[in-house]
């Protein structure tokens, strides 16, 4: 299996950036992930067009990494290699704390604003 290639392809339902969570708000449409969310993976990267630093824009396709792919996930603060990691409120990977989900472990580390390898999952 190519793991580089998204398996999974939504629709947005309002702008979207790459490389954050993304969480279904409707059938096979998805919306970036806040906090508390439990999101079915992680966008690509890419933008919309040369002008542009969205990914996708209100019924533009989304193309997702799910569950067991590695993706490329910004940073929200400085985490580690071996963390899991959940949504904060912009979609961006923060540590998971105490009794929470993570819904990848990041592969690599960085500090906030960088873009990281992931491996998207649901981990406890």
């Amino acid at each position: 299996m190519n793991n580089k290639i998204p398996r999974s392809t939504f629709q947005a339902s309002a702008d979207i950036n790459p490389g954050v969570f993304v969480t279904l708000s409707d059938e096979r449409i998805v919306t970036t992930s806040a906090t508390g969310e439990h999101p079915v993976g992680v966008t690509a990267l890419g933008t919309k067009d040369f002008s542009s630093t969205k990914l996708a824009a209100v019924g533009d396709p989304v193309p997702v990494f799910t569950a067991g792919q590695e993706a490329d996930i910004i940073l929200g603060a400085t985490i580690s290699a071996g963390i899991n990691v959940r949504p904060n409120a912009t979609g961006q990977a923060i540590a998971v704390t105490g009794t929470e989900h993570g819904y990848a472990t990041l592969l690599t580390g960085g500090v906030s604003g960088d873009y990281v390898k992931c491996l998207v999952g649901l981990v406890q």
